[in-house]
């Protein structure tokens, strides 16, 4: 292992297939890495992250959720310069660093679309450490440009996805979770490339 970044995502030819690939999706550039952290540090960064303080945030238009500062470990990720140079070699661009933040989704938690919410264009970073979900419960990661064109994501546990939002009309929300989630939370590390 190269640093907490799986080394078969580190590999040149493996890393080309992995650009080619973002490239190729047009309307929403994005790639959805599985396996992507070593499994030890994986392990830890769980741990450290179900450790974490975790504030209620409810505006019953917009979302309701848990989210916290990132710390520890999982800031030191973000900070690797492997995982930043393998990002910069994905996207095509020098990447100076990720300004992310923690969120838990748990039974009655969701985001949705709304004009307050528009970003700017960028890459966005989303590191998913939810494990054993129900594939019934939601919290589906949805990228939407208004054409109705999408991508969804379901919930993989210590995968990687990237996204780039082209334009202001590229906007994401986690789908409502339902009763199926049972105390199950859905745990992303979500982020701006910057």
């Amino acid at each position: 292992m190269v640093g907490n970044v799986n080394e078969v995502y580190l590999r040149l030819e493996i890393v080309k297939q992995i650009r080619d690939q973002f490239l190729s999706n047009k309307t929403i550039p994005s790639v959805h890495l599985h396996e992507f952290l070593d499994k030890s540090f994986y392990i830890l960064l769980r741990k450290e992250i179900f450790g974490l303080k975790l504030k209620n945030e409810i505006d019953r238009l917009s979302h309701k959720h848990q989210s916290g500062k990132i710390t520890g470990e999982i800031n030191n990720l973000l900070n690797d310069y492997n995982l930043l140079n393998f990002i910069s070699l994905v996207i095509g661009k020098h990447v100076r660093k990720i300004d992310a933040t923690c969120f838990s989704f748990g039974t009655g938690d969701y985001t949705v679309l709304n004009d307050l919410g528009k970003e700017k264009p960028g890459i966005d970073f989303v590191l998913d450490l939810t494990d054993d979900w129900n594939k019934d419960a939601g919290g589906q990661i949805v990228y939407t440009e208004n054409k109705g064109d999408g991508l969804v994501v379901n919930p993989i546990g210590n995968s990687l996805l990237l996204v780039q939002r082209k334009n202001l009309h590229v906007r994401r929300f986690v789908k409502y979770v339902n009763h199926h989630a049972g105390k199950n939370k859905r745990v992303l590390v979500v982020g701006k490339i910057l």
